[in-house]
């Protein structure tokens, strides 16, 4: 009777804590919404930072191969055949 007794606490507490977990706050949102839209925020942020970060590395490229076309060309010279 009394392993019954626990059981059931334990059911009970467990499905209260599930209960409180989903609760919605102001907006009407649930804990799993909630996590969502930060998940949501968070990636748009990442992408933004992301885009900033490429199109700097690109603006580089650019400018290196802006150097690279004017700099003379010098051609190794030609190597010997081995004796």
């Amino acid at each position: 009777m009394r392993l019954l007794s626990l059981a059931v606490m334990i059911f009970l507490a467990v499905a209260l804590g599930s209960f409180h977990a989903c609760k919605r706050n102001q907006e009407g949102e649930g804990g799993a919404e909630r996590a969502g839209k930060r998940i949501d925020e968070t990636l748009e942020k990442a992408g933004k930072e992301t885009g900033k970060l490429l199109e700097r590395a690109g603006e580089k490229l650019q400018e290196y191969g802006e150097q690279a076309k004017d700099a003379p060309s010098e051609k190794p010279a030609p190597a010997s055949p081995p004796p």
